[in-house]
């Protein structure tokens, strides 16, 4: 029996606005992650462990942010001369052409390519997430169910339900699902995976754009999959591993820090599941004589004189003798100079930290856009965002 044709398509052209100043500069799928990785290499990462050769990427933010990674997609077995990876960007020239107002309107704008590659299942999935997943498996239990849509699920703080899409369930039926709702039902989330058939969600898209027009599609949650549930026709498919949204600043710390503990919750170098990424460039970390690590991440490229503890640090960071950074994540080219300090942060690309200088402390999370260049002895306190976004 052959295998199903699958499409894999990953949705990339969110804004990514609750990271703040992380995603002034670059799309979000393109947002460092774990020292070395990128947030896209996580579903890349499982199309290919799944065995899916046709993988599309819709862009819209910052697409050289992007591209520039993707490159031909040759690190997740995606370089291939027929199918393998094709990015989406907007386009012009066709009553489809514009700028995506939402996940679902995404999907509409690119319906009839969709529809003329001819997959017997479509899995949609955002970029924005850590987890490890195989989507063939979740797939097959799809075609086999009869359902127009399968959502995968996963259980969610109660106090963090609001920002998800929330199902209530009867065995594998969805029987309710509320999109972003003030007051959850549940505490079970769909993770942003979902696999369509094709067909029926294409022709229920033209159904729901002719009636509120294309603007008002929006996000899946927003029309789309509140019609498949109510007409009975939605399914779910509980993850059982670990699975985290690191779309605000303070998820995306409070994942690095659950990656810092004695067990990680996702082996990254696992023989049979490897996260891949665009590697390669850099050279081996050093930490010199003076330098003190505990219980961090240490990327290739690194120069550690100073003390780290706790800490993320991404490619070519350079802690001085004398600097300390504790519980922070500072993302590729920083440097922290003699002196400094840096605590419960998260700084961005290639911000130098002067002499002396205090960013962060006990408190909320800091966060240090691109390229900043902090003065010798300068403080910037706990919780701020620097520069503040208010004063451009």
């Amino acid at each position: 029996m052959a295998l199903p044709r699958l499409l894999v398509l990953v949705l990339a052209g969110g804004a990514g606005g609750r990271l703040q100043l992380l995603t002034e500069h670059r799309a979000k799928p393109a947002v460092p992650f774990a020292g070395v990785y990128r947030l896209i290499d996580f579903p890349l990462s499982n199309c290919e462990h799944s065995g899916i050769a046709d993988v599309w990427v819709s862009i819209q933010q910052h697409p050289t942010s992007l591209a520039d990674h993707l490159a031909n997609g040759r690190p997740w077995d995606l370089d291939r001369t027929t199918g393998g990876l094709m990015t989406l960007p907007p386009f012009q020239g066709t009553e489809r052409g514009g700028w995506n107002t939402g996940t679902a309107n995404s999907l509409w704008r690119q319906a009839d390519l969709i529809r003329g590659f001819g997959a017997d299942a479509l899995v949609v999935v955002s970029s924005d997430a850590v987890y490890q997943l195989d989507y063939r498996e979740v797939a097959e239990a799809h075609l086999e169910s009869g359902a127009e849509v399968t959502m995968v699920t996963t259980e969610v703080e109660a106090d963090d339900a609001s920002r998800y899409g929330i199902v209530e369930v009867d065995g594998d039926r969805v029987t309710g699902y509320a999109y972003k709702p003030d007051e959850p039902a549940t505490t079970t989330a769909t993770n942003e995976v979902f696999v369509f058939d094709p067909g029926p969600t294409l022709d229920r898209l033209e159904q729901l754009q002719s009636e509120i027009g294309e603007e008002g599609l929006e996000d899946l949650g927003s029309h789309l999959l509140p019609a498949q549930t109510s007409d009975g026709l939605a399914r779910a498919y509980p993850l059982k591993g670990y699975w985290r949204d690191v779309g605000t600043v303070e998820s995306y710390w409070e994942a690095h820090q659950e990656f810092l503990s004695d067990e990680p919750p996702i082996d990254l170098d696992a023989p049979a599941w490897p996260v891949h990424t665009r590697g390669g460039r850099h050279s081996a970390a050093r930490v010199l004589d003076d330098g003190q690590i505990e219980n961090s991440l240490l990327s290739g490229g690194t120069r550690v004189s100073g003390n780290v503890r706790g800490s993320v640090i991404s490619p070519g960071v350079v802690v001085e003798a004398g600097a300390t950074v504790v519980d922070s994540v500072l993302l590729p080219g920083v440097r922290v100079r003699s002196g400094a300090t840096v605590t419960r942060s998260v700084v961005d690309d290639r911000v130098d930290v002067g002499r002396g200088a205090t960013v962060g402390g006990d408190g909320d999370i800091t966060l240090v856009g691109r390229a900043v260049a902090i003065a010798e002895g300068t403080g910037i306190p706990a919780g701020a965002r620097h520069p503040d976004p208010e004063d451009d």
